[in-house]
């Protein structure tokens, strides 16, 4: 821990307050910052390719009423990542602006994910639906609680350019180690007689982990004391200073059409293996054909991040980013030939 000690500074005896100063980030630090990144790759894996099929054939929702459950879901989401961080900027606290908001945020999450994948089994039809609304609007509101100002607290810890590519790429590869975590749970809840016990369980041992690796990584990393109270005087000024920069609002665009096209491929793959593809081309069960699918996706993620951290340095973020997009579009149009092929 005596790297992380050389870049924390105590104040009052809470550690919120690093050295003004471009010195590289000491990897203590990075470690309790992306910690809770496993945790939440664990469940985002569950989340993003199998809880629309848990919910229809498991909890017998309709596909177009839990579709549109997600649907409401993502539009909060898309209301409350801007309200928070907006609130997140105005905060004062003793603990830090960000700090406060990710302790407040450990305990609902836990809840959120035990709600989302183990509603009480007396309920059915239209209370089943309020049921998962409430749930993932629970989860999506502390969800936000945590991301927003976990990654504004990411960029506000160092002022050097490559110090930060650094601290966001172990981030990433963190959470694809909890992606392949998360493909274990996946295989077993895939193979596990009563899926709604097995979901119960997960949950309550994963929301635990998740809440308690924030409550310490929180206790850990420190804030900028000096931050506090920074930020528009308005919400939608904020909003719109932002989506009046051509730059950010390109940013965004992209992210748009790049989130889409990932949700709907992560969705749909439990679907196309379970009901589309013969078991008799797969040489293995389905569960580890779709396990063998999602591993080619996750683990590279996980092996290459130090080379693309690397790469960044010496040609550049934006030059890097362009090749990689253009790359995964090539890739996924011809992963998606194969499928109509298959179809």
């Amino acid at each position: 821990m005596s790297d992380l000690k050389a870049t924390v500074q105590p104040i009052d005896g809470q550690p919120i307050s690093p050295p003004g100063t471009s010195e590289p980030l000491g990897l203590a630090l990075i470690w309790a910052y992306t910690l809770p990144r496993i945790g939440f790759g664990i469940m985002g894996l569950l989340f993003s390719t199998y809880l629309m099929k848990y919910a229809t054939d498991v909890l017998l929702i309709a596909p177009a009423a839990m579709g549109t459950v997600l649907a409401i879901s993502r539009i909060w989401d898309g209301v409350s990542d801007p309200l928070v961080g907006y609130l997140s900027d105005r905060t004062r606290s003793r603990l830090g602006r960000r700090r406060s908001w990710l302790f407040l945020s450990a305990v609902p999450i836990a809840i959120g994910l035990v709600m989302i994948w183990s509603p009480p089994q007396l309920l059915s039809g239209w209370s089943l639906i309020a049921w998962m609304v409430l749930a993932l609007l629970v989860y999506e509101t502390a969800s936000t609680a945590f991301f927003i100002p976990h990654g504004a607290l990411g960029v506000e810890l160092t002022p050097d350019y490559h110090e930060r590519t650094r601290l966001f790429g172990y981030s990433h590869m963190f959470t694809a180690v909890g992606a392949v975590l998360g493909l274990i749970a996946l295989y077993l809840m895939n193979e596990a007689g009563d899926k709604r016990e097995f979901a119960l369980w997960l949950t309550v041992i994963a929301g635990s982990c998740i809440a308690a690796l924030i409550i310490y990584s929180t206790f850990i990393v420190p804030e900028r004391s000096e931050y506090q109270g920074r930020g528009s005087e308005s919400m939608f000024g904020s909003f719109l200073g932002v989506w009046r920069n051509i730059h950010a609002r390109l940013l965004l665009i992209v992210y748009g059409i790049e989130t889409f096209g990932a949700a709907v491929i992560g969705m749909l793959v439990p679907y196309l293996i379970a009901y589309v593809i013969p078991e008799t081309d797969m040489g293995m069960s389905k569960s580890a054909y779709m396990i063998a699918i999602l591993l080619t996706y996750t683990v590279p993620q996980f092996i290459f991040t130090p080379l693309w951290i690397r790469l960044a340095r010496r040609i550049g973020k934006k030059r890097l980013w362009a090749i990689s997009m253009f790359s995964a579009a090539v890739i996924l149009s011809a992963i998606s030939s194969q499928f109509i092929i298959f179809t």
